[in-house]
């Protein structure tokens, strides 16, 4: 299976340089942040 066009990611993502693995530990945080404030 292909994606469509992953041209404008791979762009993004490269844009990003280092700063994606910011994004990426944020977004691990935050989901792992969501079972919490949901149980309590």
């Amino acid at each position: 299976m292909k994606h469509p066009d992953p041209g404008p990611w791979k762009l993004a993502w490269r844009g990003m340089g280092r700063w994606r693995w910011l994004w990426l530990l944020l977004l691990l945080l935050w989901l792992a942040l969501i079972p919490l404030e949901v149980m309590k």
